[in-house]
């Protein structure tokens, strides 16, 4: 019951946290790291480095996704029938 619960937190999480990129070897390929944030990605015009801006935003987690996330003590899963 428990893992369904991480399940279902990290699927929600994921949506939020607006990772756009479906292939993450695709922006490793690129020289992208996992842990790049968008905010990173609005720095590159001031080194002359726009045309890899998209590629970059393809890539990269929302700066806010993780302020997003809450910790609560328990969750009720409710099932109607």
């Amino acid at each position: 019951m428990i893992s369904l619960f991480r399940l279902i937190v990290y699927c929600f999480i994921s949506s939020i946290a607006h990772v756009q990129c479906a292939d993450r070897k695709a922006c490793q390929l690129l020289g992208f790291t996992a842990q790049l944030r968008c905010g990173s990605c609005k720095e590159l015009a001031k080194y002359n480095l726009s045309k890899i801006e998209p590629d970059c935003f393809d890539c990269c987690e929302a700066d806010d996704a993780y302020k997003v996330i809450k910790r609560y003590a328990k969750a009720e899963l409710v099932a109607c029938s």
